[in-house]
């Protein structure tokens, strides 16, 4: 018998959703867009807070997509405990991002 990759089942929106995969999902996809966000505010030569006003807006969007794709209920995660999974990390990976590549383009 085979068994089936967790990486498979990541990405299936009918596979069971569980607490811990709903979690996962939402640190996957923040970090994910973080890293991206940061390396194109980074190559764009933007400073100040409008980066950090991006970045927000960035990963509300991102939770509201997980929300409407996966039809989370709200017995496996309410949007508070989304919205709040892993956004200190998410914020510093976004900083980290944006810091290097800036520095790196442009200095």
């Amino acid at each position: 018998m085979v068994k089936e990759s967790g990486q498979k089942n990541f990405i299936n929106p009918n596979y069971p959703l569980t607490k811990e995969r709903a979690f996962s999902i939402v640190w996957q996809l923040k970090q994910s867009v973080a890293a991206v966000l940061g390396f194109i505010l980074g190559v764009i030569p933007l400073r100040s807070y409008l980066g950090f006003l991006l970045y927000i807006l960035a990963q509300f969007a991102v939770v509201e997509l997980y929300v409407i794709v996966y039809k989370v209920p709200d017995y496996v995660l309410d949007l508070r405990e989304i919205i709040f999974e892993a956004s200190i990390a998410s914020c510093g990976c976004f900083v980290l991002w944006w810091v290097v590549t800036y520095s790196v383009v442009h200095f």
